[in-house]
Parts: C-alpha cells; sequence; structure tokens
C-alpha cells in the first residue's frame, strides 16, 4: 500500500480486502525495519528535547529488533518449505504470544 487511502474500507470490492490480507512476512520484517529506522533516527532528539524517557526509549527500540530477528527466522524457517519445521515454528509463535499477552506490561 502506498499511503493511507489505499486502505480499504468496510465496503470495499472483497478482491480488494483479500489483497491485503495476503501479507507475507517479508511484509511485516520490511515495515517493522523501517519503523526500526525511524525510532533510531528520532528518540536520540526526542530524549535531547526530553520528548521521550531514555528508558522507555531503549526498551521500544530493543523490542522493534527482537521482533525484526524474529520475522527474520520465520522468513528462513518457512523458505525452508519443511512442513515439521513450520508447524513446530507456528506452535513457538503460539506459545509466545500467549506468554506476552499474560503478561503485565511494566510501568517505567
Amino acid at each position: 500500500m502506498e499511503n493511507q487511502n489505499d486502505i480499504p474500507s468496510d465496503d470495499a470490492p472483497k478482491e480488494q480486502v483479500e489483497r491485503v490480507d495476503l501479507l507475507t512476512l517479508k511484509d511485516l520484517r520490511q515495515e517493522i525495519g523501517r519503523e526500526l529506522g525511524i525510532r533510531r533516527a528520532l528518540y536520540p532528539k526526542w530524549i535531547k528535547q526530553k520528548r521521550i524517557y531514555p528508558i522507555p526509549a531503549a526498551h521500544g527500540i530493543h523490542v522493534m529488533e527482537a521482533i525484526y530477528g524474529y520475522l527474520k527466522a520465520l522468513e528462513a524457517l518457512e523458505a525452508r518449505e519443511d512442513p515439521v519445521t513450520m508447524a513446530q515454528c507456528h506452535d513457538f509463535t503460539a506459545r509466545v504470544l500467549k506468554e506476552a499477552l499474560a503478561t503485565p506490561t511494566p510501568k517505567i
């Protein structure tokens, strides 16, 4: 999608909605990489301007780096096209998400 106007509305044709649903791991990784680059560029300036505190900024970058690495690893597993590996990968993903949702967000 090139801009916000490309996001389908609720009354969008079905084929347009399906196109949005076909996100790949590469799409996700690239978007996380873009966001990570923005954070790396802006957070130091924002810390100096006191718009964000250093600890949450560092934590946010660390989380994005972990997500990026995780998606990159999933891409490598997916490239193998091994059903057993992919099943293990999906089980691991489900476990990680379940744990993440069960863990309260720490207050900084």
